[in-house]
C-alpha cells in the first residue's frame, strides 16, 4: 500500500476505535428491559471489556491489511462479522449488546473506503 493509504487506514481505524468509547459509554447507560433502570449499576467492566475487544479487532484488521493488503478478504470478513452480529443481536437487552453491530457497520464502510482509495491511480506528476 502507498503511504497515504497506509496512513488513512491506520488513523481511521484508530479514530473509529477511540470514537466508539463515547458510543459504548452512552449505550451502557441503557440497562435494557428491567423494572427500575436506576437500580442497575453502570457496567464499567463490561464497557471497558467491549472497548478493548473492539480495539483488538481493529488492530487485527490493520495488521492483516498492512502486511498483505488483502482488501477483498478483510472487507468480506468485516461484512460477515456485521451480518453475524446483526443476526444474533436480541431485542430488549442492555445497550452494550447493540454496539458491536454499529461498530462493524462503520468498519465495513471504513475498509470499503480504504479499498476504494487504493483503487485510485497515483498522480503521474508525483513520485
Amino acid at each position: 500500500m502507498a503511504g497515504l493509504q497506509k496512513s488513512f487506514l491506520k488513523y481511521a481505524l484508530l479514530l473509529l476505535w477511540l470514537v466508539f468509547w463515547r458510543v459504548i459509554a452512552d449505550a451502557a447507560h441503557n440497562p435494557g428491559y428491567v423494572g427500575d433502570p436506576r437500580s442497575v449499576p453502570y457496567p464499567w467492566k463490561g464497557a471497558f471489556a467491549l472497548w478493548i475487544v473492539l480495539g483488538i479487532e481493529s488492530l487485527v484488521f490493520y495488521l492483516i491489511l498492512r502486511r498483505s493488503g488483502r482488501f477483498p478478504l478483510v472487507f468480506g470478513l468485516a461484512f460477515l462479522l456485521f451480518l453475524a452480529v446483526g443476526a444474533s443481536t436480541p431485542t430488549c437487552m442492555p445497550g452494550l449488546v447493540y454496539v458491536p453491530i454499529q461498530f462493524h457497520f462503520f468498519l465495513v464502510l471504513l475498509i470499503g473506503a480504504a479499498w476504494a482509495l487504493r483503487a485510485i491511480p497515483p498522480n503521474p506528476g508525483t513520485k
